[in-house]
């Protein structure tokens, strides 16, 4: 292991400027459950959540059509928010500021039936679905290469936030899979 570019972490809290010992960041990846309060002190992850909302609000701007704006923002404010989340779930305040500005960026729709609308757009635009499905891939690859290396799965805090999402939305396992 190359020790200088080790990122090491106090458990303690003494330092002041991690705030906590109950969450930190690594490789743009938040491990624990921090607070709102805690997620503000993030520099990573803010500079990421408000490049996201930033892009958003120039993406509004363009003249361009709702579905090309759609994919848009999927593409740039989307891609760059849901990354990092194998730990926990973002913070309810930033979902909700993050989803609002997304649905105010992309404008109105003008034809077709509004519950079927925001039940199409907002699987791929608002940031839970979003999150939820990178958790989901992300511990698919890391099953897929426990398995290859030849080791056990073991439970991990990852596989426990995909399975109380999932339980969530009404989903059960059966004989090993998801229903």
């Amino acid at each position: 292991p190359n020790v200088d570019k080790a990122q090491l972490v106090d458990m303690t809290g003494a330092t002041a400027h991690l705030g906590t010992k109950n969450s930190f960041e690594v490789l743009g990846t938040i491990l624990g459950e921090p607070s709102v309060l805690e997620f503000r002190k993030f520099g990573r992850l803010m500079q990421r959540f408000n490049k996201s909302l930033h892009m958003a609000h120039r993406v509004a701007m363009l003249p361009e059509s709702t579905s090309a704006k759609h994919h848009d923002i999927c593409v740039f404010s989307g891609a760059a928010m849901a990354y990092g989340w194998i730990g926990t779930d973002p913070p309810q305040e930033c979902v909700k500021k993050y989803n609002s500005k997304m649905w105010e960026s992309l404008g109105h729709f003008r034809y077709g039936i509004a519950g079927l609308k925001s039940i199409m757009t907002g699987a791929s635009l608002e940031l839970g679905p979003n999150v939820l499905w990178r958790q989901i891939r992300t511990l698919a690859k890391r099953n897929l290469e426990l398995l290859a290396l030849g080791h056990t799965i073991h439970d991990s805090p990852l596989q426990q936030l995909v399975h109380r999402s999932l339980v969530s939305l009404g989903w059960v396992v059966q004989n090993d899979q998801w229903s």
